[in-house]
């Protein structure tokens, strides 16, 4: 436990970038131990990310920094010397840290008092599973695969908040008086009462509103919401630190349903959406088949079905091949 604490004050001293040399040296050392540290630190840090630039409006410092200096204290170097965290962004990484650990639960027998009030659960699912998850307060978490939910056992406080990574699409059961966040890659999601789809990775957040009003914001805009509404999507650009707000397309919820929907569409726009939704590579080798339009709806059909009723409506060959398709044929 004695050392586990020395890492934490390292981590929050690291976060706020007040590392001595020395410091590093026993930092990078620690690092080195064990992939499970060099995880634990990047959970750390996204957590660190998301709410460093909200931290004084959402988070009571100085309350969670009391909470968190008698464990430092408890840790006091021999001869009663205390590595001293002093500066207000360091308290604010070290309260977080504190946070984190309540909800990971890294802190263990004589921190379990701290746990009593607030138990958080990760839901994970693998690359074709899907998963629902039943949160306390009656919304309802659908979980596409290869993706990750944070969320307490029951909401406490004025708000109800979780973390996303990955995509899900989620029913909020409706509480003015206590607004649902959902907090995915650098970006915050706040409604009172709606359904929408998130979608999560590393280039972008994709926000797509079935019902109701859900308001969209980044770290970038500085707290100016982007309010988007039934049929509307917002698009955050991790590259220009941007929303884009625009019109959603028919098929955001194709890995939900299993159903795709094209009217008109160019082959190319088709094919895009099959790779996606099967998760393949599609090569087309004669280009003349991008002139192509197709209006037909994919309803549960399997990558072979699909390839299958393009030969039939388009007169192609296709052949699969593991997670590549190619396709020719004599074009439109």
């Amino acid at each position: 436990m004695k050392k586990e604490k020395n890492i934490y004050e390292l981590i929050a001293k690291h976060l706020a970038g007040e590392l001595t040399s020395s410091e590093m040296a026993l930092f990078e050392d620690w690092l080195r131990e064990d992939d499970a540290n060099k995880k634990l630190f990047g959970e750390l840090k996204q957590v660190w990310n998301i709410k460093r630039d909200t931290a004084d409006a959402k988070l009571d410092v100085d309350r969670s920094w009391e909470k968190l200096k008698p464990n430092l204290i408890n840790n006091a170097r021999p001869q009663g010397k205390l590595l001293w965290i002093g500066s207000y962004f360091t308290r604010i990484a070290a309260a977080l840290i504190l946070a984190f650990a309540i909800i990971f639960g890294v802190y263990r027998a004589n921190e379990a008092h701290l746990m009593q009030k607030i138990s958080f659960e990760k839901r994970k699912t693998g690359f074709e599973e899907r998963d629902s998850i039943f949160l306390s307060d009656g919304s309802i978490v659908y979980l596409n695969g290869n993706s990750k939910v944070f969320f307490p056992n029951k909401f406490d406080g004025h708000t109800r908040e979780i973390i996303l990574e990955g995509e899900a699409f989620f029913k909020i059961s409706p509480d003015l008086h206590h607004p649902f966040i959902i907090y995915s890659g650098k970006t915050m999601i706040r409604v009172v009462g709606t359904s929408f789809n998130i979608k999560c990775n590393h280039e972008k957040v994709v926000v797509t509103v079935q019902t109701g009003v859900v308001a969209f914001n980044t770290e970038s805009t500085k707290g100016e919401e982007v309010l988007l509404e039934k049929g509307e999507e917002g698009i955050y650009n991790e590259e220009t630190r941007t929303i884009e707000q625009t019109q959603a397309g028919v098929n955001y919820l194709s890995w939900k349903t299993g159903i795709l929907y094209f009217n008109k569409k160019p082959l190319r726009e088709v094919l895009d959406a099959l790779e996606e939704h099967y998760n393949v590579e599609i090569q087309v080798e004669n280009s003349k088949l991008d002139r192509c339009k197709l209006s037909s709806t994919f309803d549960k059909l399997t990558l072979e079905e699909s390839m299958h009723l393009l030969k039939l409506m388009l007169g192609i060959d296709y052949k699969i091949h593991d997670d590549r398709v190619t396709i020719n044929g004599k074009g439109c």
